[in-house]
């Protein structure tokens, strides 16, 4: 008979057990709030991760797996976003398609990023969370030429990385000859491989790398030094729904200035590096 009329066999069981009818329509109220609520938080997950596009840069943002950490400025944009309830994905790619992305909405924000005018169409900025950049130049151990002042250069190969802000002061200069590297390491390089006479680095990035490579006892610090009052930022593509996050993101980078927690996280790697 239940082939006949087309009757759903569980539904016999249902009515074979004599279940009340309210008993059955509370239970299908509990299924469609349990599958309510797991669609919502599916929903709610994917609002509230956020991907950021960067390139690395040790050690304030760091190639995928490195031992020490995700870099300093990863560190700090995840847990800013977390205090408001936001995820971050990481995705490395090089520096000029991250612009790329950002400019195009395929990406939410990026860390540690120079303010200037032709970024500001397609990019949202918050305050500077580090104010000031030292940059110091490198040679090799043994070179009787020297850098002290500034007119130094003069006649010089200096090196480079592309993709990354130094004051016009220093790369802008008359009879200078300016080479560039891919990356740090490759900037690094061409000095120990004589291609350039110096290198200029920023302070932090030069001296972790250096490091890193074993190459310590190879180059010589320079007494020449520049510094930049050219604060760094993290930024929100215009073309997403950057309002809410760019504003958590605010707030929590003032919040942790204040209970130390930037300062925390610095230390975290720089002072690892330095023993």
């Amino acid at each position: 008979m239940n082939k006949k009329h087309g009757t759903h066999p569980k539904m016999c069981n249902f009515i074979s057990m004599n279940i009340p009818f309210h008993v059955l329509a509370l239970r299908m109220v509990i299924i469609l709030i349990i599958s309510s609520v797991c669609g919502y938080k599916d929903v709610l997950a994917q609002q509230t991760q956020l991907t950021l596009v960067t390139s690395p840069y040790p050690p304030f943002v760091n190639p995928e797996g490195d031992p020490v950490g995700e870099g300093i400025d990863i560190d700090i944009a995840r847990e800013a976003l977390s205090r408001g309830g936001y995820r971050i994905k990481v995705v490395m790619v090089p520096w000029k398609r991250a612009l790329n992305m950002l400019s195009d909405g395929q990406a939410d924000l990026t860390t540690t990023i120079s303010k200037n005018e032709d970024r500001d169409s397609y990019l949202a900025w918050t305050q500077g969370y580090r104010n000031s950049v030292e940059y110091r130049f490198y040679g090799k151990k043994g070179d009787t030429r020297k850098l002290t002042t500034l007119k130094d250069l003069e006649g010089m190969r200096i090196g480079i990385t592309l993709g990354y802000f130094y004051p016009d002061a220093l790369v802008k200069r008359q009879n200078v000859n300016y080479l560039s590297g891919n990356t740090i390491s490759n900037t690094v390089q061409m000095l120990t491989k004589g291609r350039s006479d110096f290198i200029l680095v920023n302070n932090i990035a030069g001296l972790w790398e250096i490091k890193k490579l074993g190459l310590t006892q190879e180059l010589e610090l320079q007494a020449l030094k520049y510094h930049s009052d050219s604060p760094t930022y993290m930024a929100f593509s215009r073309q997403t729904n950057f309002e809410k996050p760019l504003n958590v993101m605010i707030e929590s980078l003032k919040q942790m200035a204040k209970d130390g927690s930037i300062q925390r996280i610095e230390k975290k790697y720089i002072m690892d590096k330095a023993n």
